[in-house]
């Protein structure tokens, strides 16, 4: 495995490269250099969006304020901003009085500084840490910054964005297994649409579906909050949530609506905390489940994309278990089971159809 960069050392090259960037001295060699180094790892796009939005920030800094820019920025390696203050020093300045001049000057070099760091943690704050994705069928797992691990399943994503005083990840698509370090002191904070799970230390199970989010404890025991009732800009405290204990789920709507976010999560359900992750070991197992989650499901294991060719199927209520590389076992098995056809075409994708039976 490729060790994680440093982030003084990519936050280095990456204003190296922003400042050769910005002088217009990149041949057509180094320009496919330098886009081969952003390819490289996120964190050389992330850090490099940084130069980017503190660059267009700095307009803001009063022309004869930029006097002092060199003397406060020398110690942080940015000639290119140096360049640009001295770009302003061009232009008419009428000065208000020499004493309040200097004074002014002093403060920015006293300032600007802070105001700096300020700009690269907001910047920084804003971008994912990470983001994360597997293919169709693919199983991955995943070593966080904290020591908790991450199990994605087929086509899912998550984007990590870790901050002093929280652990936030976005489940954008698909389903993960997180097994998460404790730490008091910093929440592990889940999202999947209008769904947020917080927790310390736990293992759990989260899939984010056609029409639910469903969240299923392994281990220890997790909160389940509606997006509307989380302060995600700060660790939320003292909200009122559904608690969830080792071997219960919980299956919270996806809403279309602020009215239908608004609706309280519904109970918790026992489970059997062996089925709720067999997709880990190959298996999706369901229990009187809607065929439109089945189905969203097996197209995260499924070379070509399986349709629905009548929306009234959506909502049959199946039950079925099997493994991942045997879609197409699953699909003769609906259609034995229950009056559906799956049409099969010749690019593999399959619709499904009501059957005359």
């Amino acid at each position: 495995m490729t060790p994680e960069p440093k982030p003084d050392a990519v936050r280095r090259q990456a204003g190296v490269w922003f400042e050769r960037r910005q002088a217009d001295i990149l041949t057509v060699q180094d320009e496919a250099a330098f886009q081969a180094w952003l390819a490289e790892s996120p964190a050389h796009a992330r850090a490099y969006a940084v130069q980017e939005a503190l660059w267009k920030a700095l307009p803001a800094v009063p022309a004869a304020a930029a006097f002092n820019v060199e003397a406060a920025l020398q110690h942080r390696q940015r000639p290119s901003i140096w360049r640009r203050a001295q770009s302003w020093l061009a232009r008419p300045v009428v000065p208000a009085g020499l004493a309040a001049g200097a004074a002014a000057l002093f403060a920015v070099a006293l300032v600007l500084p802070v105001l700096w760091e300020a700009d690269v943690r907001q910047a920084e704050r804003s971008a994912p840490e990470r983001v994360h994705a597997t293919e169709v069928a693919e199983l991955r797992e995943i070593a966080l910054g904290d020591g908790s691990r991450v199990t994605l399943g087929g086509r899912s994503r998550i984007d990590v964005a870790f901050t002093p005083e929280m652990r936030r990840v976005i489940l954008a698509e698909g389903e993960a297994l997180f097994s998460v370090v404790s730490d008091a002191s910093r929440p592990f904070i889940v999202e999947a649409g209008d769904t947020v799970v917080r927790v310390v230390g736990t293992e759990f199970d989260m899939r984010r579906g056609v029409s639910a989010v469903r969240v299923a404890v392994l281990k220890g025991e997790v909160e389940v909050l509606r997006r509307q009732d989380v302060g995600l800009d700060a660790p939320p405290r003292g909200v009122s949530g559904r608690t969830l204990l080792a071997g219960e789920a919980v299956s919270a709507p996806i809403s279309a609506t602020p009215i239908s976010a608004a609706l309280a999560l519904p109970e918790a359900a026992p489970i059997d905390v062996n089925r709720a992750a067999a997709w880990r070991q190959g298996r999706l197992v369901y229990e009187n489940a809607r065929l439109e989650e089945v189905i969203a499901d097996a197209n995260r294991y499924f070379d070509a994309p399986i349709r629905f060719g009548d929306d009234a199927l959506r909502d049959l209520r199946v039950t079925a278990s099997f493994r991942t590389d045997q879609i197409d076992q699953m699909l003769s098995g609906l259609e034995g089971a229950h009056p559906i056809r799956a049409r099969r075409q010749a690019s593999g994708a399959v619709t499904l159809e009501p059957s005359a039976r």
